[in-house]
């Protein structure tokens, strides 16, 4: 979400993508700790090497290792971490439509389009 213009706000696309979901829960009634989990799912599931910690895992909620993970295989690949045949089932379901593909032009157009520091990672 972070990438389209309805949550561009000029921050990095994981924060726009983060505030975006806090706010579309909690005008849905959602305002317990779970935003809280899902802003920081969102917001920290490119900051790769956090979660094996065993400090950041006692102080984070396994969502957000679980969202780093699947976030991670999901874009970059990783289907033999995976069981044989898992991700056939999933796209089956639930199709690609070119994921990784969209997402890099999504994050250049939105670089070409602002390319200001502040969305330098």
């Amino acid at each position: 979400m972070g990438l389209t213009e309805r949550a561009d706000t000029g921050q990095r696309c994981e924060i726009d993508g983060a505030d975006f979901a806090a706010r579309f829960l909690e005008k849905h009634g959602i305002t317990d700790g779970r935003v809280d989990t899902v802003w920081d799912g969102i917001a920290l599931h490119t900051s790769y090497g956090f979660h094996p910690s065993p400090v950041f895992a006692r102080r984070r909620p396994p969502e957000i290792a679980i969202a780093q993970d699947g976030i991670g295989i999901d874009l970059t690949g990783g289907p033999d971490q995976l069981p044989a045949g898992y991700a056939d089932r999933v796209h089956a379901v639930y199709p690609r439509h070119g994921g990784a593909r969209a997402l890099t032009d999504a994050v250049i157009a939105q670089g070409l389009a602002d390319p200001r520091e502040r969305r330098r990672p």
